[in-house]
């Protein structure tokens, strides 16, 4: 168990997504061996396409997982940041997945993880939850 807190601006953002991903958060960073931020949960359409036109995101408004309200995607970065050092990410995955597999089959079921970094333009900070099945 680590020692790591969720800052405020963590928690504001965290609680702006869906609770699965607020239980996965919290047990990401319960195992974790660095901190970790939340920087981003929800956007509106105007952060969604500013993010867009930034190229922070490849989808305009409607069409992201952090547009749904609650949020059905976060964007989590490893401190202390380095945008230019992959390993930590790669280690926050890690973490995120393994965390995945310790949550309650009751909060997961009907429900799957997708990382960004497995995107083919490797998004490493998002992480997503998606429904198994279209209709559910």
């Amino acid at each position: 168990m680590s020692n790591f807190r969720w800052g405020v601006g963590s928690k504001t953002k965290l609680s702006n997504a869906h609770y699965i991903l607020q239980k996965l958060a919290d047990k990401a960073l319960e195992i974790s061996k660095q901190d970790l931020k939340v920087i981003c949960s929800f956007r509106n359409e105007h952060d969604q396409n500013k993010a867009f036109a930034e190229k922070k995101s490849k989808l305009k408004w409607p069409k992201s997982k952090h547009n749904c309200y609650p949020s059905e995607a976060i964007d989590v970065v490893p401190l202390p940041l380095d945008w230019n050092n992959i390993a930590p990410f790669e280690e926050m995955i890690e973490c995120f997945e393994e965390a995945w597999e310790l949550l309650d089959e009751d909060i997961t079921q009907g429900w799957i993880m997708q990382v960004g970094a497995d995107f083919s333009w490797r998004d490493y900070p998002h992480i997503q939850i998606v429904r198994k099945h279209k209709n559910d």
